[in-house]
């Protein structure tokens, strides 16, 4: 009996290794023809983007600004689920299989076209800034894309040192931290009322977005006011301004955002006290002098 069953042992952990190595050798062939798939769909993907950008001509094709500005959030998409796949197939013993080149320059190709795709979504946002104007979307996008890229060069640094899953995330999030961190130090309602405001192609500007910014912006528009003048009457003759825009004079709003920070002001209590809105009223304050 204690023969049989060492033998029965010995045959069923022979029988869990053979299915092991079995089920390991399935994922391989996975890995490879799902990455060299990827690969080839990519590269079509890059190489048409080459070619719209490289035809590019806005000023004969106004339509094209909306296919930059929707197709960006598709292709972000596509930067998110292209980290998901090389995280799944390099978690375990894929990483120490011997015949494991083949799957990792595969990898490599991979991360590579992503890089370059984030380059090319780079761009089309870049475009659509210059014709558009700034936006916080459009900086969010700038700076998704920027995270994106530092995190698919640590993937390949992933793949090639066998690092763990915990490794690409630690130093993701302090990128990630640092990023939102210098981000929150500038003033971007400055930087998007400057470059707004004078901005070269003026026709192509939402001015009704620049009075839906945070309170610290209105002492801004009050001293650019004599640049915003010349398009007082924006909201008459677009459609497209949120509903409590429309048919107001700039001058109108300015005025009602001034009131409505007063008025708030007014009703706080000291508890509520806090530097940007002390600013923003000692500004004000000035400006009504």
């Amino acid at each position: 009996d204690l023969k049989e069953s060492n033998s029965m042992f010995r045959k069923n952990r022979i029988r869990r290794s053979f299915d092991h190595v079995l089920s390991l050798l399935n994922e391989y062939h996975m890995a490879f023809y799902s990455f060299l798939m990827l690969n080839v769909l990519l590269l079509v993907v890059n190489t048409s983007d080459v070619w719209q950008l490289s035809s590019f001509s806005f000023n004969n094709d106004l339509k094209l600004a909306d296919s930059l500005h929707n197709g960006t959030f598709l292709l972000i998409l596509s930067l998110v689920l292209s980290v998901g796949v090389v995280v799944y197939y390099f978690r375990g013993n894929l990483n120490f299989i011997r015949d494991r080149k083949k799957i990792k320059w595969l990898a490599y190709a991979w991360i590579t076209q992503n890089v370059f795709l984030a380059c090319i979504v780079g761009v089309k946002c870049l475009i659509y800034i210059n014709y558009h104007g700034l936006a916080y979307k459009r900086i969010g996008v700038l700076v998704f894309l920027f995270i994106t890229s530092v995190g698919l060069i640590m993937m390949y640094v992933k793949v090639s040192h066998q690092n763990s899953v915990f490794y690409l995330l630690r130093n993701l999030s302090w990128v990630a931290l640092l990023t939102v961190s210098t981000l929150s130090i500038l003033n971007l309602d400055k930087i998007i009322i400057n470059n707004n405001i004078n901005h070269q192609y003026p026709i192509l500007i939402d001015y009704s977005f620049l009075f839906d910014l945070s309170d610290k912006s209105l002492p801004l528009l009050i001293e650019n006011w004599s640049d915003l003048k010349s398009h007082d009457d924006y909201c008459h003759h677009n459609n497209e301004v949120k509903s409590s825009f429309k048919n107001k004079m700039l001058s109108e709003l300015l005025d009602e955002r001034i009131t409505v920070f007063k008025q708030n002001q007014a009703a706080y209590s000291w508890l509520s006290w806090n530097y940007a809105d002390y600013h923003t009223k000692s500004q004000l304050l000035k400006h009504s002098k």
